[in-house]
């Protein structure tokens, strides 16, 4: 099996996306030019390379983890320095991590048997006196089980909500999901109850500032204010994806705007969420893809799909894996046991349990194996 990779290309279209501040593309590109280095066994770029690397990965993280540390969200602040480090440390680095380190609230037990938080340094920042259990903080507070109830407390350790609840499920964006009596609700950043009603199912997450919900056996869609936004009529429903939600009806999928406006009638047996343009339909049992005006672009004849990424799409045939474009026309041959999402051109497929890079035009760029976990991890 031929091997080509050019590491140069990778390394020049690295340092362009450096240039022009696309740091998350500049990354992919440094990674895979390392890989292709170290195939061709010349470490004397190793430096230059990672000197870009490493500055990107700073650059693109930095701004968001100083408004981590201004909202006093230490641990997640910390988590994101934590894997700084572990490429580089900076002065501008090792100052935040000074900062978070001294300020994260870390759960611990007691020689007592009761539980607190301590911070990094071991020193007791809210004294230990829950019985039960106490959660993580996220998003600037934690949920502390008080024997057979949950009540979220703050940073100084104060409880500030009225209501006791059987399970939290998270803080996202402010809003933490609670659940009583097997219905949900969210608190919002006073810690008051956001919902005037109780209901079976509330996303965690907002999207087009909509956010699911379930009602009995119907679901809607709430606003930021909490408020009924889309009515609580549909059989099932997504999150909105390019301004557009796959919704099902009586049996049959449609598409609603965030106005709730059915803008591609119910018709299909199932569907999924709009990406680069297209959305993914299924009618006979078989899955294509259509556009906005239900034109379909690639013809229903696959058995299951993924999503549209740098323009193409893994497909499953008889049992094999491969990719089209948007006309539909087979890019990747269906050979593989398996395909993952292309990035920046570049995609990893397995056969009979082996991993391996693989270019948009089908063509084996090297094995995969070692750096398939590392290059493709979303959170690096």
């Amino acid at each position: 099996m031929k091997i080509t990779w050019d590491y140069q290309y990778l390394k020049k279209k690295g340092i362009e996306c450096y240039h022009q501040g696309k740091y998350k593309e500049a990354i992919r590109h440094f990674k895979l030019a390392i890989t292709a280095l170290g195939w061709q066994e010349a470490p004397r770029e190793f430096p230059d390379l990672h000197k870009y690397l490493y500055r990107s990965i700073l650059l693109r993280d930095a701004p968001e983890i100083d408004v981590l540390i201004k909202k006093k969200y230490y641990e997640e602040a910390l988590e994101k320095l934590d894997k700084l480090e572990e490429f580089f440390l900076t002065p501008w680095i090792a100052k935040r991590l000074k900062e978070c380190r001294k300020h994260i609230l870390l759960p611990f037990q007691h020689q007592s048997g009761y539980l607190g938080y301590m911070n990094y340094y071991g020193e007791e920042m809210i004294p230990a006196k829950v019985i039960v259990d106490v959660e993580d903080f996220e998003g600037g507070r934690a949920a502390v089980n008080l024997g057979g109830y949950y009540e979220l407390i703050d940073r100084s350790g104060i409880i500030f909500t009225n209501g006791e609840f059987d399970m939290v499920h998270g803080t996202v964006e402010g809003f933490t999901t609670v659940e009583k009596d097997k219905k949900f609700n969210l608190i919002n950043p006073k810690g008051e109850l956001h919902l005037k009603k109780w209901y079976d199912f509330v996303s965690p997450f907002c999207k087009e500032k909509l956010r699911c919900i379930l009602d009995g056996k119907k679901w809607g869609y709430l606003n930021q204010k909490g408020e009924v936004a889309i009515p609580i009529i549909y059989d099932s429903v997504t999150a909105f994806s390019e301004e557009i939600a796959a919704v099902e009806k009586d049996g049959k999928f449609g598409f609603i705007n965030p106005l709730g406006q059915i803008i591609i009638p119910f018709q299909y047996e199932q569907a999924g969420g709009f990406d680069e343009g297209v959305a993914p339909v299924m009618q006979g049992g078989v899955w294509g893809f259509i556009d906005v005006t239900t034109r379909f672009g690639v013809t229903p004849q696959y058995q299951e799909t993924g999503s549209f990424s740098d323009g193409i799409c893994s497909v499953i045939k008889e049992g094999k894996w491969g990719a089209i474009n948007k006309k539909g026309e087979v890019v990747i041959p269906l050979l593989y046991d398996n395909i993952f999402p292309y990035v920046n051109g570049v995609a990893a497929v397995e056969i009979k349990g082996d991993y391996y890079f693989i270019n948009k035009r089908g063509v084996l760029l090297g094995d995969a194996n070692y750096y398939f976990n590392e290059i493709f991890n979303p959170e690096i």
